[in-house]
């Protein structure tokens, strides 16, 4: 329930700022990341969930107050600092803008209670999704939605980027005769044909 209902409700939220450092678990220096299958830093969201069917709280107040504990895929759209285990305070990536922004207007925090992932050598990525979203409140990583992984009860949340291609074409027009005589407005027409019959006489 966790892993579906958590990314919708992260969709209609939004946390502090600053360079702080994962805290579940401590950052390592290294490359050596495994799939702790013990690991589970898991909150108990389920309640938030409920209030919200049972209209008892606003989908916009469900996750107020709530420290949440996502884990982010280190690459191009996350910018984390290996060497000194922090999230530059510069060009920090736009996971951490837009994870900032949700919790921002849902009134939850995330820098003080999230972890950082690589995917290890000998893993997939499918297992490594199905691993993080077993570990932590929520994943947050370029992943590709699929119904194999909806058949796995991976939740997806709205997109927030279209990729589609899009065809543009030049809008066909009508021939039009008279077009040679839109530069000029009609009563310049006829001033100029005015001119050149008085003068002619």
């Amino acid at each position: 329930m966790q892993a579906i209902f958590l990314p919708l409700l992260l969709l209609l939220f939004s946390c502090c700022y600053g360079q702080e450092s994962p805290s579940i678990p401590p950052y390592t220096k290294g490359d050596d990341f495994q799939l702790d299958p013990n690991a589970d830093y898991r909150q108990d969201l389920c309640p938030a969930y409920e209030k919200v069917k049972m209209g008892t709280a606003s989908l916009p107040d469900a996750l107020r107050g709530v420290a949440l504990r996502p884990v982010l895929l280190i690459n191009q759209l996350f910018n984390f600092d290996k060497e000194k285990g922090i999230i530059p305070e510069k060009n920090p990536g736009l996971k951490v803008e837009l994870l900032d922004k949700i919790c921002e207007r849902a009134g939850c925090t995330w820098r003080d209670s999230y972890g950082v992932m690589v995917k290890p050598a000998n893993k997939t990525f499918d297992e490594l999704l199905h691993w993080s979203i077993e570990t932590y409140d929520i994943s947050i990583a370029w992943w590709a939605e699929s119904l194999e992984r909806k058949e796995r009860d991976v939740g997806f949340m709205k997109p927030w980027y279209d990729a589609d291609i899009v065809m543009v074409t030049k809008k066909e027009r009508k021939v039009d005769l008279l077009s040679w005589m839109e530069p000029f407005h009609k009563n310049v027409w006829i001033a100029i044909a005015v001119t050149i019959v008085s003068s002619g006489v």
